[in-house]
Parts: C-alpha cells; sequence; structure tokens
C-alpha cells in the first residue's frame, strides 16, 4: 500500500511464501522475516509477532501521542 492508501503489488503478481525458511528473525514492529538461501527469497509476515515498539503511521510524523 501507497501513502495514498491504493493497494500496489509487484508486475509479475506474489510468490508462495518459502516452505524450507533458512533464517527466521522478528523485528520491533512485530514483523517475521524469513529467508531462503536455496531460492534467494525473502517473505515477511506483517504483524504476526506482538510489537516491542509503536510503528510509525502515517500522517501521525511529528505529532504527540
Amino acid at each position: 500500500m501507497n501513502a495514498s492508501g491504493a493497494l500496489t503489488s509487484p508486475s509479475n503478481g506474489y510468490a508462495a511464501v518459502t516452505q524450507y525458511p533458512t533464517f527466521i528473525a522478528i523485528d520491533g514492529a512485530g514483523d517475521v522475516w524469513i529467508s531462503d538461501a536455496n531460492t534467494a527469497t525473502i517473505g515477511e509476515f506483517i504483524g504476526l509477532a506482538t510489537p516491542v515498539v509503536t510503528p510509525i503511521t502515517p500522517g501521525k510524523l511529528a505529532t504527540r501521542p
């Protein structure tokens, strides 16, 4: 999704997530990243884990909570 809220996607669509992840990482926003060294692909599960920091909300930059 871009800043105006329109959905965006790659020109050839999305690929399936790898079946045999090589590395798994969880970022502070609660997103889970996986990679497959055999196919050189990376996947992301947005919001799968619990966030430890509040993600930045577009349109709310430089405002007090």
